[in-house]
């Protein structure tokens, strides 16, 4: 179905430009049928034919002409005119003396004569299929190369003269086409192939003059009509002379982009910062007026004395086990003493009617007596419970099945106790790769272990621990460290940490990894962003009981990596001069083993890109919670079998060291053009 998207865009436009037309019975089919055919015509040429080659011939000149540009910036500017230098890309120092350059060449172009013929000959082909008069083919033409207050330059002494048809043909051509020097700022800038955004802009060529002559035909008489005069006045003395004017007019334009880019730019950073206020305010009020109605409907109608829930103490079966009256049993009541004696922090606001299920510790040797972490105790003599002579086999502690909610909203509540900072962009730094941590300002760290319910890391190249600071004006979390399913923590807790930074205020976050590389074009040390997923973890999160206020039961992850956060990345990486390999699909694995050779091969067989251990659990959280997502793995190592030599995790801290930099410099710059994207720079 996509392949016809194209097809209907097309349609729709060609509709809408026949709606509003200001003569519908003057429209000629011809120039419909020839405007069509030309884009196609050419397009095919240019992609599926040798005459691509010629495109590909004029990038490498233009791309040299590029790197000719920086001599002068470099000369001018020094470090900051070269994207090689210290500061990377400096859109004023590098992109807009582009601009004057170009400007100035296309200057001695139409000086020696050269343009004239291009866009002559142009201009004729179009007159000839299209039907178009003279002078606004000859103006349709220039616009390829030249900006729209110079393309009217070239039929200036018929401008007064034109139809009302030619002088809105010669609006649009403006408008749609750009002049060769902003042509070359999108190639520096933005990472656009040459050859495509020429190919683009002389199919606009035919495709202008079809809508303009569709929204408003041509029912008088052109005075150029069958002819093309090209009138260009020479103002120059000589080569040199051409240059300086056309640097001096390229000057003027560079200075007009970099104004109007600073005004556009805070005029929408303005109104995105004045509608993420907005969303904010709203978004509180409707999360204040959800709690007071959660609290008032288990208040009205709360879990009495004998309400049945599912339990699992009379028959350890398994849970898919078919319903049957013996799985059901009763809460028996709370007595007026022990109602005294428990937390104040557990009221019966904070149960739910959830399936309660024994742990079955029996099943597994080890597990019976393992040793505490930071998952809280089992069993009815747990620390702070009082005994009960009337309770359960295998009675839980309340902290378990009172609700995530609870244990998350405490620890929400001590970390705005510790610090003032509401940060809504966040970062998890994966093995090795904490450095960046250290970048925040006014930076708060606070170890895990102090966090009420938040797992500590256990994992060598995990620093353990939370910091928030300042990043510039934008207010960052930092998880310098995360813990793993390997390490023998459960799905909810290796996700707690997502799941109070989501509900701390976190709209979007990004999680970088170590992974080993299965792609053979990846190279150790690449970063990739992982575009997908392939959970292999035998695990999901959101397995159990859904809390809705977290999120919804059955949560979409067709777009699980924010498609628009990784343009943004690939923007800002050739902004800050920090290459990015490809997208990759990402295999996730339980570990702590490595792979062997054989899985790597089944990996690379179902799609595979990466693999590692870690980061698909949080992605499908922070989807659960609506959080926009980016993930960016740092190939430490290439997988089992790619190379001769055996894998060991100090390797995989080696190279987090080496592209330490690299990753701490590409995320200064990205974080806060993440934070602009969701409408406040705090």
């Amino acid at each position: 179905m996509q392949r016809f998207t194209g097809l209907l865009g097309l349609i729709t436009i060609l509709a809408v430009a026949w709606l509003f037309s200001a003569h519908k019975r003057s429209i000629k089919l011809r120039i419909i049928l020839w405007g069509m055919s030309l884009q196609i015509a050419f397009a095919l040429l240019v992609l599926k034919t040798g005459f691509g080659k010629v495109f590909r011939f004029i990038g490498a000149g233009v791309n040299a002409m590029l790197n000719y540009a920086e001599a002068g910036s470099n000369f001018v500017f020094g470090p900051l005119g070269i994207k090689t230098g210290p500061f990377g890309v400096v859109f004023a120092f590098q992109v807009l003396p582009i601009v004057i350059f170009i400007a100035s060449f296309f200057a001695i172009l139409y000086y020696l004569g050269v343009m004239q013929a291009i866009v002559k000959g142009m201009a004729i082909v179009m007159q000839k299929v299209m039907g178009a008069s003279g002078a606004e083919s000859l103006n349709v033409a220039a616009s390829i190369f030249m900006g729209q207050t110079e393309a009217p330059l070239t039929i200036k002494p018929f401008i007064a003269g034109m139809t009302q048809s030619e002088l809105f043909t010669i609006m649009t051509s403006g408008m749609a086409h750009v002049s060769g020097a902003v042509m070359a700022a999108y190639v520096k800038i933005a990472g656009v192939s040459i050859e495509h955004l020429l190919t683009a802009v002389i199919m606009t060529a035919p495709a202008t003059i079809m809508l303009a002559k569709i929204f408003y035909p041509e029912v008088d008489k052109p005075a150029t009509a069958g002819r093309v005069e090209v009138r260009i006045e020479k103002t120059a003395v000589n080569v040199i002379d051409a240059a300086a004017q056309g640097a001096g007019d390229g000057l003027h334009l560079a200075l007009n982009i970099g104004a109007m880019l600073i005004a556009f730019l805070a005029l929408i950073a303005m109104l995105n910062g004045i509608l993420g206020w907005v969303h904010t305010a709203l978004h509180g009020m409707a999360s204040w007026n959800h709690a007071a109605n959660l609290r008032r409907g288990f208040c009205a109608a709360g879990l009495a004395d004998g309400r049945l829930l599912e339990g699992r103490a009379d028959r350890r079966q398994p849970t898919r086990h078919a319903p049957g009256a013996q799985r059901i049993r009763g809460v028996s009541a709370a007595r007026t003493a022990q109602v005294a004696a428990r937390s104040a922090l557990v009221y019966h606001r904070h149960l739910r009617p959830v399936r309660l299920r024994q742990f079955q510790l029996h099943r597994h040797t080890d597990w019976r007596h393992r040793r505490a972490r930071s998952q809280p105790q089992v069993g009815s003599g747990a620390a702070g419970i009082e005994g009960r002579s009337g309770g359960q086999h295998g009675q839980l502690h309340v902290r378990l099945h009172r609700g995530d909610i609870v244990v998350i909203a405490e620890a929400v509540q001590f970390l705005e106790a510790r610090t003032a900072l509401r940060p809504r962009v966040a970062v998890v730094l994966g093995s090795g790769l904490g450095a960046f941590a250290d970048e925040l300002a006014d930076r708060t760290e606070i170890p895990y272990g102090e966090i009420p319910g938040w797992p500590c890391s256990t994992a060598i190249g995990h620093a353990g621990k939370l910091v928030l600071g300042k990043l510039g004006a934008l207010n960052v979390a930092a998880m310098a460290g995360r813990v793993h399913l390997y390490e023998g923590y459960t799905p909810a807790q290796v996700t707690f940490g997502v799941r109070v930074l989501g509900s701390l205020g976190v709209r979007s976050i990004v999680f970088t990894n170590a992974a080993g590389g299965i792609n053979l074009a990846f190279e150790r040390g690449a970063l990739v962003l992982i575009s997908d997923h392939i959970n292999l973890q035998g695990s999901n999160p959101l397995v159990g009981p859904n809390d809705d206020s977290l999120g919804p039961r059955f949560p979409d992850m067709s777009e699980a990596y924010s498609r628009t956060l990784r343009k943004l990345a690939y923007q800002v990486g050739s902004e800050s001069g920090v290459p990015l390999t490809k997208e990759g699909v990402y295999a996730a694995v339980l570990g702590p083993s490595y792979e062997t050779p054989a899985e790597i091969r089944y990996l690379r067989t179902i799609g595979a890109d990466l693999v590692g251990m870690s980061t698909v659990p949080e992605v499908i959280v922070a989807n659960h919670m609506g959080m926009r997502v980016l993930g960016i793995s740092c190939v430490t190592n290439m997988a089992a079998g790619i190379l001769p030599r055996k894998i060991d995790h100090a390797e995989v801290l080696e190279t987090g060291e080496m592209v330490r930099g690299k990753l701490v410099k590409f995320l200064k710059f990205l974080l806060p053009q993440i934070g602009w994207l969701d409408g406040s720079p705090s």
